[in-house]
């Protein structure tokens, strides 16, 4: 008599879904070929990889299974390689590589330049409201923890007036808005700009 040992899985790794700008969720399928298997995603921004999901059971069927990880804390614009790894007693089998690229969150202010024109020094000028447009594909998070920030040559010479901003906070889905409201108070005398 004799025993023969269980086939390695067969995988398949398949394009990823769900693509964000920090997250996305790699799928592929697996056969276990009968025998118990564990499977997992090995992924980074390189095919050297780097980074694996937790191990999952993908059971022991002679037929494949759509197998799906969702993944989280990927950097936005950068292409990240994956790949899908399914572990018997006949073996372990390593799927092909795919890749996919994270969306970059964009936007745009409107007005996207604006005068304040002579202002005293020591004087606040009159406010100006700003509309924050999501111009991405894909949800841009204003975080709370830092509030919208002014910056540029001169960013001490303006501000966000009190209770004016309404981004700091915000999840901004695509094509959707919010505003912030800013003064000019120069402490000096001299042409100021600021971002």
């Amino acid at each position: 008599s004799f025993t023969t040992s269980p086939e390695a899985p067969a995988v398949n790794t398949t394009a990823a879904t769900f693509v964000a700008a920090t997250t996305a969720s790699l799928n592929g399928t697996v056969n276990a070929n009968g025998a118990d298997t564990t499977y997992h995603y090995e992924y980074g921004t390189t095919t050297g990889y780097g980074t694996s999901t937790s191990t999952a059971n993908a059971g022991n069927s002679n037929s494949a299974a759509l197998e799906s990880v969702g993944i989280t804390g990927l950097t936005p614009g950068l292409t990240y390689h994956y790949r899908l790894v399914a572990t018997n007693s006949g073996g372990t089998t390593l799927g092909i590589d795919q890749s996919f690229t994270t969306l970059v969150p964009a936007f745009s202010a409107n007005p996207s330049t604006y005068d304040y024109s002579s202002v005293v020094v020591n004087d606040t000028s009159s406010p100006e409201t700003f509309t924050v447009t999501n111009t991405g594909t894909s949800d841009l998070l204003i975080s709370s923890g830092t509030p919208v920030t002014i910056a540029g040559a001169n960013p001490d010479q303006f501000m966000v007036s009190n209770g004016a901003d309404h981004c700091t906070g915000a999840t901004l889905t695509p094509q959707s808005t919010c505003t912030v409201t800013v003064v000019f108070s120069p402490t000096s005398m001299g042409s100021k700009s600021a971002q």
